[in-house]
């Protein structure tokens, strides 16, 4: 369902008094909408530039924006206001153009249900955008106490890992972390705790809840081993489920 708000429509048709006919069509079908008609193409600019308008109705009646100069407006400006057209003829003009529907002059009904339709899709990816621009901003936080943190963290999918700090690369004697991406991380495991690591990392994809503490030897660049403690738990990067790893309290690696 729509939220019950008052709907913004911008107009580009012949008269106010063509606007107050769409406010009533609107009252009428149960919803308020307050209406702004653009009276040339320096006032469209101008009213797409300064508000966020939820709908644009359009028809050919208007002296001085034509249908077409209007959409290819919209699409210059990459602008998510939905547009519906009313005309009689050459439909498909205006749906090439960039029109959301075509509408008969005389089919008021259809257009109250067009309108419904494309709020109901504007609201669900309007949400969507703002739900990405929070995920976006968290990555973006979480990336960075990433790599002010006191303990070597990486991520690890499939056996590979995707994603490291500063502090897991100079644990294991590497300068940049994207020396270790993609890289497997048995590869970084001593050859006698290779099976114990595998046996952990499964039964930790199968355990939501816990993590899973192991002690290892790990292999640096230079195939010097150390002895370590790491934690496995279920996490999330880049919107993948995958597996975190921590060793607390980690020092750069300076072997035996």
């Amino acid at each position: 369902m729509v939220r019950k708000r008052t709907i913004k429509l911008l107009l580009i048709n012949e008269s106010d008094n063509e606007g107050e006919r769409l406010i009533s069509l609107f009252r009428n079908a149960g919803r308020v909408a307050r209406a702004q008609r653009a009276t040339s193409a320096e006032d469209l600019h101008r009213l797409l530039e300064q508000e966020s308008w939820d709908l644009l109705i359009a028809n050919d009646k208007h002296p001085e924006i034509a249908v077409e100069q209007c959409l290819e407006h919209l699409k210059k400006q990459d602008s998510d206001l939905p547009a519906i057209i009313i005309r009689d003829n050459n439909a498909e003009a205006a749906l090439e153009a960039g029109a959301n529907d075509v509408i008969n002059s005389d089919d008021d009904q259809r257009l109250i249900f067009a309108a419904f339709r494309e709020l109901r899709y504007l609201e669900s990816y309007r949400e969507l955008a703002a739900t990405q621009a929070k995920l976006a901003d968290a990555e973006e936080r979480s990336a960075m106490l990433l790599s002010k943190s006191d303990d070597a963290i990486a991520y690890l999918s499939d056996g590979m890992l995707i994603s490291s700090n500063p502090l897991f690369c100079s644990r294991f004697g590497y300068d940049d972390p994207e020396e270790l991406d993609c890289a497997p991380m048995i590869d970084l495991i001593d050859a006698d705790d290779h099976e114990n690591f595998k046996g952990l990392l499964k039964a930790q994809i199968n355990n939501k809840e816990s993590s899973t503490d192991f002690n290892f030897k790990g292999i640096n660049q230079s195939g010097e081993s150390f002895s370590a403690s790491m934690q496995l738990n279920n996490a999330v990067f880049d919107e993948e489920p995958c597996i975190q790893l921590t060793i607390k309290g980690a020092q750069a690696s300076s072997g035996g």
